[in-house]
């Protein structure tokens, strides 16, 4: 059971690194960091607030 829980985690991670991945592909290099404004976030923070919450959970 642990073995089979562990390959669906680590093949759903591959599954959305590949969309994060295609994501970027399509903006230029200021596009990470716009914001439609000063309220909302860049994909650069949401990114970087994601990546925190996953090394919190390790």
């Amino acid at each position: 059971m642990t073995t089979d829980y562990l390959e669906s985690v680590k093949a759903q991670f591959k599954h959305y690194k590949t969309i994060g991945e295609r994501t970027f592909e399509q903006i230029d290099d200021k596009g990470p960091f716009w914001q439609y404004n000063e309220e909302s976030n860049s994909i650069a923070n949401i990114v970087k607030h994601v990546l925190g919450n996953m090394m919190t959970q390790l």
